[in-house]
């Protein structure tokens, strides 16, 4: 089996090089990483120049003078580099420590029946910052709901921070003109892996890092531009969002309560933020940017080695 990983990057020369190196060192048993694409979205930074001097005849870098934006960066790479069995899409700004990390993700893809779409295990990185770590509350309580519900295999698993798609069902998937349409471009492909009748897969022993948003103006960024995904997304494929998106309270209220419990007011300040972005969100789904929109904080990562 074939893989091609791809990463969409914009001003990422922060992280990038370390991203690149943990996935020239992962084992391939019974797999092969044919390429590894950086595709720079025209960024103003070095995220291109960090990378000139890595001597692999994986890695292909491709420094675009056109902005894209995230989802329009995933097209161009599904429309011309298709030429693997998946294709592994990851973001710029995420941590990998394990050298069998693609490997435990392919195996779990290979031993799946008529799979599409697969997703890894994402985890916050530990910080003393208080509103990174009242994001993280957040997210944990969130995190525990979506793996207790159906062993992970759910929407709420799902996370464009890394994405494997089948070759199989890439040629089913009909990206439209407009990238806008796309919202946030996983639960976009969630929605047509259900609707073309494929399995999606969450592969829970396959981690990998990140960091949560660390100022009140990314939090709200960030939220802003998930809620009006969903209300695209609603547009899109209609009840079955809904229904997908629909959270059991009792279970949801527990974890919350949980998190609650370990960072009180910092879980009551990410709760009403959240109100606020949900009631400033919901009729603007129209202003939805498909470029990048920039949560700076998420990209200071600092690698120990």
């Amino acid at each position: 089996m074939e893989v091609i990983v791809a990463i969409p990057a914009y001003n990422a020369e922060e992280n990038i090089r370390y991203l690149v190196d943990s996935l020239l060192i992962q084992k391939e048993t019974n797999f092969l990483i044919k390429k590894i694409i950086v595709y720079s979205d025209a960024s103003t930074d070095k995220t291109i120049k960090s990378l000139q001097n890595i001597k692999n005849r994986k890695l292909l870098l491709i420094d675009s003078t056109k902005r894209r934006g995230f989802a329009g960066a995933v097209k161009f790479i599904l429309r011309n580099y298709i030429l693997s069995d998946a294709v592994l899409l990851l973001n710029d700004d995420i941590i990998i420590t394990d050298n069998s990390f693609v490997e435990k993700i392919v195996n779990k893809y290979s031993k799946a029946q008529n799979a599409g779409l697969v997703c890894a295990n994402p985890m916050p990185l530990k910080s003393n910052r208080f509103i990174e770590n009242a994001v993280s509350s957040g997210y944990f309580a969130y995190k525990r709901m979506s793996m207790y519900l159906s062993n992970g295999i759910n929407i709420f698993t799902c996370d464009g921070k890394l994405m494997l798609l089948s070759r199989e069902f890439i040629n089913t998937i009909n990206l439209p003109k407009n990238e806008s349409l796309m919202g946030n471009v996983d639960a976009y492909f969630y929605f047509v892996c259900k609707k073309n009748k494929f399995n999606y897969i969450f592969v829970p022993n396959a981690l990998y890092y990140f960091r949560s948003p660390s100022t009140i103006a990314d939090f709200v960024k960030w939220q802003k531009r998930n809620y009006m995904s969903h209300e695209i997304l609603n547009k899109t494929f209609g009840s079955i969002v809904e229904k997908e998106f629909r959270k059991p309270k009792i279970i949801f209220l527990y974890f919350r309560i949980v998190e609650f419990l370990r960072n009180p007011f910092g879980s009551l300040v990410i709760f009403l933020l959240g109100i606020y972005c949900s009631n400033n969100t919901k009729l603007r789904s129209n202003e939805f940017n498909s470029k990048w929109d920039i949560v700076r904080s998420t990209k200071t990562i600092k690698l120990h080695h």
